[in-house]
């Protein structure tokens, strides 16, 4: 049993690296919202401020951000 402490730690962290983490996807747009992997498909967000936000992994296909603010 000494021996399996290390295996299931490292197993542990395994399956934590798979989980894949979402953001608030439920949130509206606005300055710094978190919308990393978050599907975001056929949306407007012509004009929409979105400095500062996360989109990391974010599905925005179909989506218009023409004139929208995405510095940071």
């Amino acid at each position: 049993m000494k021996n399996l402490k290390p295996t299931i730690l490292v197993a542990g962290i395994y399956i934590l690296s798979q989980i894949s983490y979402a953001g608030n996807c439920d949130a509206p747009a606005a300055p710094g919202v978190d919308w990393s992997n978050c599907n975001k498909v056929n949306l407007n967000l012509s004009g929409v401020d979105l400095s500062q936000a996360n989109l990391n992994g974010a599905n925005l296909r179909d989506t218009n951000l023409s004139q929208a603010k995405l510095n940071g």
